[in-house]
């Protein structure tokens, strides 16, 4: 109900008079009364408005109009004053309504009495109604309830003003403007047509323009522009209100409203603050007599009135003419803001006696400093702190501010606690134009977001004025719920979805932090969940996300996890590179210890995830091991690292799986033209992929891609020859490329050759032997190839069949790119100090053949 009552109020007000809009609801604000106990149809109009009350309960003997004659009266009296014992006459503040029917026996309908104007200015007056079941005897009170009013309201909002003027129509029947469009007539007859016409026999007519329906019973016209002022004097004008533009629409209001037609007046300045130290030029139209002498001059908050009456407060001060079309005057006490920015009419007239009629009209608006609120939205729960900054002191010379948070429209101009208001809290003055305020609890309409208006003051006086005033938001508080995913890297930009309750859906209304750092590309999807990209965080179990919305923030403890993670660029090569460098993007890489050694940092190629607890028995071989390694570190930054990656060269191959092994001579078949190669004895195993194969009808320079359980074996290269009725002799594994070396080991990684039997060529190769049981890789040659360093311990002996092997390459495939704090096999991945990236599609690495 107050929504739809607001709107025809403003629309109400929109036609005081031009660029005067809302002037209407600069009053203060009617305090908040308890529920009707009659419906009131219509519940504002102008006099001689009919209006019908309803009975629903009694606070009486009766429950109804039932027997006699009813009596109504209506009064301006406090409303919450109970009506007196009926006597015929309640007394001299009371008003009898006219024609009072009786329709049935809870229903009566009555005239609001032509006597019964609107009050100073056109101002409406509100009444309430007191109704009594009988006019005989000492009949009981029907419907006493400080709910039952009735607000009179003007006929024409404005007595007067310029051509262009909009000026608002209440008529007083419910249906007067229900069918086509009204329409008004601006005339000099005193009396006006039956029905609508703009021809009247030597008289000035003219159709009123801009004519719009508000209402049933309410229009807007602008005064048109046919009628020149003679010499700039005002004249006496009429305007006559139709229901409708048709010739044979009837009168919408009896009789002609008064209107007179007056120089448009300027202001200069056209606004400014409260205070009545403030003066005013006013320049009437050149040409004009409108300041023959020195006008009476008043400000209205609503239309200007037909004669000066008794202003008050509202009187310009020391009204002075300076010039034939000039006065000044000092801004009246009484003028007061009722918001940021409150406007008025100014009124001229002939003389400052109650009768002088009026001769002109202007504009001005009271201003008072705009306040920008830290947050226009909180819960409604309050508690939470903001602050009133302004670019004016409008706090000099308060020592506390008061904030009186009010559902009123408007702040009453004077501290006030009536009305529908939440509370009066304290705020801290922080500067002569900044204060903090704690919001109290506002409590929801309809558990719908609420407006309140912020109403500043200095004191609380009764005395004490509005400072400023802004708009304010009490809303539901959001909750949240999860987070999903709840983990991804901690290179971030994993899209996550947040769900929870009450969330805002306006673009950029949320901002959420995630381990105290910001998500970005926040997107909503409604008020129960929204999507974003996480940040790049250190790797970091059970974080809280916090967000923050317009109607209040909220956490949500241990909601998201940030895993290790790393990506390279390129993220392909061919098994035949030897230093590929990589671009290594990651998070903590500079806490990484990247010295040699197997149990610091590395970052391993491996086949899907690598795990260094899987070992085979007590061997400490691992069961998936690193297939290289990308060595040679350079740390840039926390979150950058350049290596080189060997692809040309597997890493760690057991003594099984590197030496080469030969099948018997029955084992193997090939077929022209064919990958596939079948064994049906010894089979194939695991670690023969990526090796080298030889043998008759097999190409040179054939390794074997990838096996088919024990049996068949796909070769890169196809066979191009058919082994016939027997079959072939094959050999899988690395070919010696040099044997028979004579080396003298000490039972440490360090070798000598008794000549020049190695070569830096040979670096990254593996060496074998006698005694070595593992083969161990050549990690450094000396330039005269009499000693090298080799990946693990040699015998301490002397053996004469020591054997250079050639390179195995990693075999083409998808690996993936690991980082390891550790890279010990069986390393204790449980170790708070263990840290290793996780499989990511950014972490894949593709190797192709060459």
């Amino acid at each position: 109900m107050r929504k739809s009552r607001n709107k025809t109020r403003l629309a109400y007000a929109a036609g005081l008079s031009t660029g005067v809009v809302g002037a209407a609801l600069l009053v203060a604000p009617t305090p908040a009364l308890a529920a009707a106990l009659a419906t009131i149809t219509p519940t504002s109009g102008p006099a001689t408005t009919t209006v019908t009350i309803t009975s629903s309960s009694t606070t009486g003997t009766t429950t109804s109009w039932a027997t006699g004659t009813a009596a109504v009266f209506l009064t301006t009296t406090n409303p919450s004053t109970a009506c007196p014992t009926y006597s015929g006459n309640p007394g001299a503040t009371y008003t009898a309504a006219t024609n009072v029917t009786k329709s049935a026996a809870d229903t009566v309908s009555f005239t609001v009495p032509a006597g019964l104007n609107p009050g100073a200015g056109n101002a409406p007056v509100t009444y309430k109604i007191c109704a009594y079941s009988d006019v005989a005897g000492t009949p009981a009170k029907v419907n006493d309830d400080p709910a039952n009013l009735f607000t009179v309201l003007p006929s024409l909002s404005t007595s007067g003003g310029p051509t262009g003027t909009t000026v608002t129509v209440k008529a007083p029947a419910a249906d007067a403007f229900s069918t086509g469009t009204p329409a008004a007539i601006y005339t000099n007859a005193t009396t006006c047509p039956v029905n609508y016409t703009t021809t009247i026999t030597d008289k000035v007519a003219y159709a009123a323009t801009g004519a719009t329906k508000v209402d049933n019973t309410t229009a807007t016209f602008n005064i048109p522009s046919g009628v020149t002022l003679t010499s700039g004097t005002p004249q006496a004008m009429n305007l006559c209100v139709y229901k409708n533009n048709t010739g044979s629409s009837g009168a919408a209001v009896a009789g002609p409203l008064a209107f007179t037609q007056t120089p448009g007046v300027t202001s200069n300045p056209t606004s400014g603050a409260p205070g009545a130290a403030n003066t005013i030029t006013f320049t009437a139209p050149s040409g004009t007599t409108s300041f023959a002498t020195a006008p009476g001059i008043r400000f209205s908050a609503t239309g200007c009135p037909a004669t000066y009456g008794t202003p008050g407060t509202l009187a310009v001060t020391n009204v002075t003419k300076t010039g034939t079309t000039t006065v000044t005057g000092v801004l009246p006490a009484g003028a007061n803001p009722t918001n940021v920015a409150t406007p008025y009419n100014v009124c001229f007239y002939a003389g400052s006696s109650s009768g002088d009629t009026l001769i002109g009209t202007s504009l001005y608006t009271i201003n008072i400093p705009s306040v920008q609120l830290s947050s226009t939205v909180g819960t409604a729960a309050g508690g939470n702190g903001i602050t009133a900054t302004s670019t004016a002191a409008y706090l000099s010379g308060v020592t506390t501010p008061y904030v009186v948070f009010t559902k009123e429209e408007r702040c009453p101009i004077f501290y006030s606690t009536t009305g529908t208001v939440a509370t009066t809290v304290a705020s801290r003055k922080l500067s002569n134009n900044r204060a903090a305020i704690t919001v109290p609890a506002l409590p929801l309409t309809n558990a719908a977001a609420t407006d309140y208006q912020a109403c500043i003051y200095g004191g609380t006086s009764g005395t004490s004025t509005l400072l400023s005033a802004a708009t304010y938001t009490s809303a539901t508080a959001p909750t949240l719920s999860a987070v999903t995913p709840a983990a991804g890297t901690v290179l971030g930009g994993t899209e996550i979805t947040v769900s929870g309750n009450y969330l805002t859906t306006a673009p950029g209304s949320i901002t959420a932090t995630l381990g105290g750092l910001p998500l970005t590309d926040i997107t909503p999807i409604n008020a129960t969940s929204f999507t974003a990209r996480t940040p790049m965080h250190a790797k970091e179990s059970n974080v809280i996300l916090t967000v923050n919305t317009p109607n209040g923030s909220v956490s949500l403890p241990a909601a998201y996890s940030f895993v290790p993670a790393i990506e390279a660029t390129p993220n392909t090569a061919p098994n035949t590179a030897v230093a590929v460098n990589l671009a290594i993007r990651g998070v903590g890489l500079a806490s990484a210890n990247f010295t040699p050694g197997v149990a610091n940092s590395h970052i391993y190629l491996a086949r899907g995830e690598y795990d260094p607890t899987e070992v085979v028995g007590s061997s400490g071989t691992m069961v998936n091991p690193a297939i290289a390694e990308c060595g040679d570190v350079l740390v840039i930054s926390d979150n950058e690292a350049a290596c080189v990656l060997n692809l040309a060269q597997r890493l760690n191959i057991p003594a099984a799986n590197v030496a080469s092994r030969q099948t018997a001579a029955t084992d193997v078949d090939t077929v022209t033209g064919s990958k596939v190669i079948t064994s049906a004895v010894t089979g194939f195993l695991p670690s023969d992929i990526g090796k080298p194969i030889t043998g008759t009808g097999i190409p040179a320079g054939t390794i074997v891609r990838d096996i088919v359980g024990t049996t068949q074996a796909i070769l890169s290269k196809a066979a191009t020859a058919t082994s016939g009725s027997s079959d072939i002799q094959a050999t899988i594994g690395s070919a010696a490329l040099r044997s028979s070396l004579t080396m003298t080991g000490t039972g440490t990684p360090s070798i000598t050759f008794s000549g020049t039997d190695l070569t830096v060529a040979d670096v990254g190769r593996w060496l074998t032997g006698t005694g070595f049981g593992a083969p161990r890789q050549i990690l450094s040659v000396d330039p005269a190839g009499h000693t090298a360093a080799l990946s693990g311990n040699a015998p301490n002996a002397s053996p004469t069949d020591v054997s250079v092997l050639a390179n195995v390459p990693v075999p083409a495939g998808a690996y993936t790119l690991t980082f390891v704090s550790n890279g010990s096999p069986a390393a204790n991945t449980g170790d708070v100090n263990y840290s290793q990236s996780v499989v990511t599609p950014g972490s894949t690495f593709t190797v192709t053949n060459s």
